[in-house]
């Protein structure tokens, strides 16, 4: 993950020397970030995830052997620090390329939703190189990460800043390094494994499930001023 240090400095380079922009813009208008709005995403899509994960295993029990308990505290501890400072630069450095760079040009030169569709459809196809999609049914792996990056897309959008989705990607991808992971992430400490089929249509209704309720929260309970009350 430490390549992403490398992807951040390439993205910081071409917006400051080649467009002549404060780096900070591709995150927000205002003069600083709001770590409170990252938080708030991060919390927020964290509890939704993990209550939408206990419903459907309520509704269908995972079978027998799928779920592995392998939590080894010591392993673990010494892995903590080094997860929670790398995986948020490697999804802090894809918002930034994504949801940052890419859409805001294509916003230059196409309506704004189409620049939401094209940018989550170019997140969503590198991902299908991930180790854990081998052996899957291309379109039904295709979809989860599709929704994902329609998630983060829109909710960049409404929200005007990049806060939300660096908070949400970043709790995502610790979820499923620390929380529950799939071969041949278990080489990583973890309290679970799964050892079972990752893509199927409950995922992909799950992931849809999440996004929808996590958009509908964040908006409804957690709203921030309007940008243009909030600028300097």
């Amino acid at each position: 993950m430490s390549m992403f240090l490398f992807l951040m400095a390439g993205i910081w380079l071409v917006v400051r020397f080649l467009h002549k922009r404060p780096f900070l813009s591709l995150i927000t208008p205002l003069r600083r970030i709001s770590w409170l709005r990252v938080a708030q995403g991060a919390a927020v899509f964290a509890a939704i995830y993990l209550t939408v994960g206990v419903v459907g295993e309520w509704l269908r029990p995972t079978p027998a052997g799928e779920m592995e308990y392998v939590f080894n505290p010591e392993k673990f501890l010494a892995f903590l620090p080094v997860a929670l400072l790398l995986i948020p630069i490697q999804t802090s450095a894809e918002e930034l390329l994504f949801r940052g760079y890419v859409m805001q040009g294509l916003g230059l030169v196409m309506h704004k939703w189409g620049a939401v569709l094209v940018s989550s459809l170019m997140f969503a196809l590198p991902h299908l190189l991930n180790p854990e999609v081998y052996g899957a049914n291309m379109w039904i792996a295709f979809l989860p990460y599709l929704s994902t990056g329609l998630l983060l897309a829109l909710i960049t959008v409404r929200d005007g800043t990049l806060e939300l989705a660096i908070g949400v990607h970043a709790i995502n991808n610790i979820i499923a390094f620390l929380y529950v992971t799939v071969p041949p992430y278990d080489i990583f400490p973890s309290v679970f494994v799964y050892h079972g089929e990752l893509f199927t249509w409950e995922t992909v209704i799950s992931e849809v499930l999440t996004a929808v309720l996590f958009y509908w929260v964040i908006f409804r309970f957690f709203a921030r001023p309007p940008l243009e009350e909030t600028k300097p």
